[in-house]
């Protein structure tokens, strides 16, 4: 029981905590498009190695669970002819309490799974169209102030020199 209390507060403060990061990101959205996508990323990365720790608890629960599985049969086959009705009873109970948490334990793993591979693509996608966008940028981008300064210094330069040179010819 302390157990799933223990789990519900854990997966409240993730969303919460989920939640507030969005809200940050929403908030960012009008300042730079690219910035997006790195927080989008970052958020994304964040819920992976999450999900990809939850898993690990998950797969190490189950191995627990068939380990245990595996000790309460083998002492149900050894001691079975030596027990009463009544132990008998329990140990199956247990043992069918044993196999429903491990059937529990192994869909939330498969769920957590799903759910990596689904981000993992999500990011990759992302991740692309960043790359893109980067490289839209990059080929937009003009000559800054100082280029066309500079240009322009060098212009007259030109000029003045061209002219310097005519004047001397003529003379």
């Amino acid at each position: 029981m302390k157990r799933k209390v223990k789990d519900i507060q854990e997966k409240l403060n993730t969303k919460t905590a989920r939640k507030t990061t969005i809200a940050q990101t929403k908030s960012n959205d009008s300042k730079s498009g690219s910035g997006l996508n790195g927080q989008k990323i970052k958020v994304l990365e964040d819920d992976v190695s999450e999900l990809r720790k939850k898993l690990i608890e998950k797969e190490r629960d189950c191995e627990r669970l068939h380990s245990e599985l595996t000790i309460t049969q083998k002492r149900l086959s050894k001691g079975s002819l030596h027990k009463s009705k009544s132990l008998d009873s329990g140990n199956e109970q247990h043992n069918l309490d044993l196999k429903r948490q491990l059937q529990l334990i192994e869909q939330e793993a498969a769920i957590l799974r799903t759910k990596i591979q689904i981000l993992e693509s999500d990011n990759d996608k992302l991740s692309a169209e960043n790359k893109r966008l980067e490289l839209l940028r990059g080929t937009k981008k003009g000559p800054t102030s100082l280029e066309t300064q500079v240009d322009a210094e060098l212009k007259g330069k030109i000029e003045e020199m061209e002219n310097q040179l005519t004047d001397a010819n003529k003379q």
